[in-house]
Parts: structure tokens; sequence; C-alpha cells
């Protein structure tokens, strides 16, 4: 599992990770404990943020991003990884994680975290979506006196994740934690009404500020459910695991002729040339010509995708990630960016 010869230009934001355990969920998910190669590295997160793993299989390079499964004042930094059918990188991991390997990763990212510790919180949670949210549950209880209530779906006790962890924090903080279980396999498919779920009431009760993890129709259909209810909540924050443009954005491009450019691309000493359209990004057009190009979360926080354009001009709609000397330098995102020309790129 070791990474070899990670991209150079990732390389100088990331960090190398050793694993110290590997904890079975459940048959399908893993937590990894981690810990910096280099000691002198102390690595900072927030509750709810994900790391972006880089891992080569079978020769070809993949970055795919977990969340963080541990709150900061935890000892160890631990990511969970649950495979999912054809998903070639966390069915490596599931299958070839063990102890004393090195994964190569990027910096925490993400804005999915807990707001505002003088809040009460009311956290629901599909499946793997626990992940982000046992993190934050976990750092609202050790950094807060206010109630916390979580409502966690699953199709049954076997494939629900943390249980354990989840039943040891229930009698720790017996008188602020508050959590129902929905297994769908014996009460059957939610319908999403929430007069159904035990503490919702006392949830509104308490005005508490809302967060929500799981599959995005699941995700949609429950701020639909909530909707009635917003007079009697706080704000309400939901994880976004793929970039939507926004409907100006949208409806932006719709009225732009297209153009076609021609993309000259260097990647590990091989030389690629595709033909993209000016209104989707670079990284899009290197996929559809099957073009090896690492990448990962598609939002321009892991910087897995990042490139050097040499020649040309390129658009880039999102840069936080990459300093000034490296814009300075001609890198972009090519998951951000959009050539304006024909150009030249190296990898």
């Amino acid at each position: 599992m070791t990474t070899n010869h990670p991209q150079q230009s990732i390389k100088s934001h990331g960090y190398e990770m050793r694993i110290t355990d590997v904890i079975q969920e459940t048959p399908r998910a893993v937590t990894l404990a981690l810990e910096n190669c280099d000691s002198k590295i102390q690595l900072f997160y927030q509750a709810g943020q994900y790391l972006s793993v880089m891992v080569n299989v079978d020769g070809q390079p993949y970055c795919r991003s977990y969340s963080i499964s541990s709150a900061p004042y935890e000892e160890s930094l631990r990511i969970t990884v649950q495979s999912i059918a054809g998903g070639v990188v966390s069915n490596y991991i599931k299958q070839h994680a063990k102890v004393g390997q090195t994964l190569f990763c990027s910096p925490p990212a993400g804005s999915f975290v807990a707001y505002n510790n003088d809040k009460p919180k009311l956290f629901l949670a599909a499946g793997s979506g626990i992940t982000p949210i046992i993190a934050m549950l976990k750092d609202h209880l050790f950094n807060s006196q206010q109630p916390c209530y979580l409502i966690y779906f699953n199709r049954d006790n076997h494939q629900t994740i943390f249980k354990n962890e989840i039943s040891s924090l229930c009698h720790l903080y017996t008188a602020r934690l508050y959590v129902t279980h929905w297994h769908s396999s014996i009460q059957g498919r939610f319908d999403f009404d929430l007069k159904r779920l035990f503490y919702f009431e006392q949830a509104l009760a308490s005005i508490a500020d809302v967060y929500l993890c799981g599959p995005d129709d699941w995700m949609q259909s429950l701020q639909v459910a909530l909707a009635p209810h917003k007079s009697r909540l706080g704000r309400i924050y939901h994880e976004n695991f793929t970039l939507s443009p926004a409907a100006d954005d949208i409806s932006a491009l719709r009225n732009l002729d297209e153009q076609f450019y021609t993309l000259s691309i260097a990647i590990n000493d091989q030389c690629y040339s595709v033909s993209a359209n000016s209104n989707e990004s670079l990284l899009t057009a290197m996929q559809r010509n099957a073009i090896p190009i690492t990448s990962g979360c598609n939002m321009g926080k892991c910087g897995s995708c990042m490139a050097k354009v040499n020649s040309g001009n390129v658009e880039t709609l999102k840069v936080d990630f990459l300093t000034q000397d490296e814009l300075s330098e001609g890198y972009t995102l090519c998951c951000q960016a959009r050539a304006k020309s024909d150009c030249s790129l190296s990898v």
C-alpha cells in the first residue's frame, strides 16, 4: 500500500502517514489509525474534515477523500473507509491495509465542521455518513455542556458503523447524549415523517443546530421534511460529496458558445493530446479521454489534480489550495480550470 512516486506538486503540500492500527468496524468498513511519519510535524484538523488519500493500485495512481472519524482531542488521527461496489480504492484499502504501511495524504480539508459550541446539536446520519458526524459529536460533547442528539439510519445493527463507540459515549455522557437508531430491516424504510423519530421533539424544543450526512437523495428528502420545522431549529448544515454548480453558473454555461482547444499533457514521461471543450474542466476532458491523471475531491480542496500550465491560457475557478508562489509559477487545479486556448500542461 505504500505510495510510490506521488506527484511532486502534491508532495509539497501533503504528508506521509503510517498506519498504526486497523479496526474492523463492520464487514465493509475499516478504521485506520494514522501517525505522521515525520514526528516533528503535528497535523491540525477540525472535527468533520477529511483527508485525501493517494495510493497506487496496479501501477495506476488514485486519490480518494475519506472523513476523519477521530476528534482533535483524541490521541490518534483516524479515517474510516467503507468499501463500495466497484470502488477501486476503498476495496483496495479494506483488503490490503496493514499496520506499518504508509499512505500519502493531503492536508485536512472541508468546511462541514461543527459551529457554535453554545448551541445544542442534532446530528442525522445514514450509513457511512456517520464518519464526519461521529467526530463532530465527540468534539461537541468534549468541549460543550449543551445536549447532543444523534439519529442514525442503517439497514441493521450488523452494518452500524461505530455502534460500540456510540454505546460507550452514551454511558459516558448519560445526561447530554440522546441516540436513536433506525434499522430499516426492522422498522421499514424511513418515510421522512420526523415525528416518528425519538428525541426529534426534544431537539426542536432546544432549538438545536442540525447536521446532515448521508446519500444525496436522502439528504435532499430530509431537508424537505425539515423545512416546516425551520422556525424551531437553528442552522442546518450538510456534507457535500460532489461539487454542484450554482444555478446561475449552469445558466451562464448554457449560453456560452462551445469552443474546443487542444490539451497537450505530460504525465510520468508520457505525452497525451486531447480535445477539451471550453465549458468543461480540464480534469473532465482528461478523464473523458482516459488520461491517467490522479484526482480526488473534484472540489479544489485536495490538490491531487494539480498541474503546471507551461503554455496557453486557462481560467481557474477556485485556487484556495494553491500558494501564491505556485500560482506565480503557473500551477492550476485541473478540476477547477477550463481551457481558454490550446494549452500544454505537465502533471
